[in-house]
């Protein structure tokens, strides 16, 4: 770690203590070991943040400049498709299958007729689920009036729709998830307001090209000048 970096300084989220091998000198950021937090060195020992390399346009993304400002689109579809699609069709075979058997049949007790409703619900949520990663997209539209965040043709929450000249800053976070099957990682855009407050913008399924894309894309339409965020995926 860098000699004058306090050598008290714990995390904020944990206040786990931040080790020599916790800090990256040519990002010029620490990322506790413990729990994954990334985080800026106190004001006094930052180094002068580096111009961050324009990313190109990733794959399932298209953007599309128009009289108004800017369109990004970013198709949903992934591998996950490969599997959800069969287990689809044998799921709800199966449960409709054995539901329709339920209604049909006159000696059937009543209790026994409701066992599959939970079933059902299962069956119905995750075709939903994947007939939006067949077909759904994220589109962003940024003009000089307002940052819109949809998600459709199917509905899906997430809506979001921010005043152009509220916003101070735009920033990715890397978001780690640890649980009994292991440790996942997933992106998201924030923004951050002239009042101080932090919100997330985008964050459905995003890799770190498609998260940085956005927000430099939005920056660039808005005139915001990036500057480090504390929190925020790699510079």
């Amino acid at each position: 770690m860098d000699a004058h970096l306090p050598t008290s300084l714990k995390c904020p989220n944990c206040a786990s203590p931040i080790r020599e091998d916790d800090y990256d000198a040519e990002q010029g950021t620490i990322r506790c070991s413990y729990c994954g937090t990334l985080m800026l060195p106190p004001r006094a020992q930052r180094p002068a943040a580096l111009p961050r390399p324009q990313i190109a346009l990733p794959a399932k993304m298209t953007l599309e400049k128009t009289a108004r400002g800017i369109v990004i689109k970013r198709r949903w579809i992934n591998v996950m498709v490969v599997f959800l699609i069969p287990f689809c069709i044998v799921w709800d075979s199966f449960v409709f299958g054995f539901l329709f058997r339920m209604t049909t049949s006159e000696d059937v007790p009543w209790m026994v007729r409701l066992f599959p409703l939970g079933h059902v619900a299962v069956g119905i949520g995750v075709t939903y689920y994947t007939l939006a990663l067949l077909i759904n997209q994220t589109r962003v539209e940024a003009t000089q009036n307002a940052v819109t965040v949809s998600h459709g043709p199917l509905p899906w929450f997430g809506w979001r729709e921010i005043v152009a000249g509220r916003i101070d800053q735009l920033y990715c976070k890397e978001v780690i998830h640890r649980s009994k099957n292991g440790v996942s990682t997933t992106y998201e855009v924030w923004v951050q307001l002239d009042d101080g407050t932090n919100s997330r913008l985008v964050a459905s399924g995003l890799n770190p090209d498609q998260a940085l894309f956005i927000e430099q894309q939005i920056e660039s339409m808005l005139a915001v000048k990036d500057r480090p965020m504390s929190g925020e995926y790699r510079r």
